[in-house]
């Protein structure tokens, strides 16, 4: 637009330089002020650039940071599991153990556990009630053991009885 105004102005040689220099300088101006936008626009390019590598740097630390979380967590879980299993049923069935072993050997056993409602607590009971049944065999061949006893001895009384009268009633068909 200013190149028309200059062609359209019939002007002396002198006023055509002044008129080319204000372009010039006008042109200048333009340039100086795209160059100043480009710098800007460069400027918060390499802005966005860096913040972009530190989102970048701060995720890789987060992922680190995570699995190292993670595995931390994992190891934790391992090792309460580990903790509940040797407590509450490791040592629980050990115990069940110990006392099937007395039971086995006719020794005196104290089954624990009887009051857990879980899996453990049904063995015991299971355990108590084997250990009660035994107990009354025990006691049921006792009784049995003690009757026959007593059959034996009243056998061998009757025998002994038999045994002198058939003793008498010889000896008195002898004399």
């Amino acid at each position: 637009a200013k190149v028309g105004d200059v062609a359209n102005t019939a002007a002396s040689p002198d006023a055509l330089k002044q008129k080319v220099a204000e372009l010039n300088n006008a042109m200048i101006d333009e340039a100086l002020a795209a160059e100043t936008t480009r710098n800007a626009i460069l400027d918060r390019v390499d802005t966005i650039q860096a913040a972009e590598a530190q989102v970048e740097e701060t995720l890789d630390r987060a992922f680190v940071i995570i699995i190292a979380v993670s595995i931390v967590c994992v190891l934790i879980a391992i090792v309460a599991v580990w903790w509940v299993m040797r407590h509450l049923v490791t040592r629980a069935l050990s115990r069940l153990s110990s006392a099937l072993r007395a039971i086995a050997n006719e020794e005196e056993a104290e089954v624990s556990d009887t009051d857990r409602s879980d899996e453990i607590g049904s063995l015991a009971d299971g355990i108590q009630r084997f250990k009660a049944a035994l107990s009354e065999i025990d006691e049921m061949r006792a009784q049995q053991e003690a009757e026959r006893a007593q059959r034996e001895r009243q056998l061998a009384d009757k025998l002994s009885t038999l045994s002198s009268e058939i003793e008498n009633g010889m000896g008195s068909r002898v004399s």
